[in-house]
């Protein structure tokens, strides 16, 4: 069962405390509880490990921590797409948008800088881990659903004690199909 954030909370706290002193392995569906109380994450996948690493170096393998999308003017397109390169090589059209990823904190300032120059309405987003997990998956198993992660990822709120792994069990039986 389930518990509420008071009791996750103290669970929390009693892990947090206890993993000083020994070695905890926890089973948990919660990416948030992963992210929170791990030091190492290993997605299972039909009892067999798909991936293992500390959270920076899953993210540095498996996503990009920043992704932004913005629609510039028709005419500034390219020039946009060009200027964008120089930061970051993960530049890519989608329509007539311009998506930019990048794992680095200072990258997003410049990327913000030059998109300001050309669009004034932007999306930013900053990645969580359930879809550093879902990407993990992908590239593990073989697949291409980064269109569904793109709709799950865009559906989360911003506070992601919120979340319910739940909610996309539905998603994550195609996937796993």
């Amino acid at each position: 069962s389930e518990l509420d954030h008071t009791e996750r909370a103290e669970a929390w706290k009693l892990l947090l405390e206890l993993r000083r002193k020994c070695t905890i392995v926890i089973s948990t569906t919660s990416p948030e509880e992963a992210d929170s109380i791990g030091d190492y994450v290993g997605i299972i996948d039909h009892r067999r490990v798909i991936s293992f690493g500390t959270i920076p170096n899953l993210r540095r393998l498996y996503n990009e921590r920043y992704t932004i999308r913005f629609i510039p003017k028709a005419s500034r397109l390219l020039e946009a797409a060009e200027k964008l390169s120089e930061i970051s090589q993960n530049v890519r059209q989608e329509d007539m948008k311009i998506v930019v990823s990048s794992q680095e904190d200072d990258d997003i300032a410049k990327i913000l800088e030059i998109a300001e120059h050309y669009v004034d309405p932007f999306e930013c987003r900053i990645e969580t881990f359930y879809p550093l997990m879902m990407n993990m998956y992908v590239k593990a198993v073989g697949c291409d659903i980064h269109k569904s992660l793109d709709v799950v990822t865009s559906c989360f709120k911003a506070e992601e004690d919120q979340f319910n792994f739940e909610i996309n069990s539905k998603l994550w039986t195609k996937i796993r199909a």
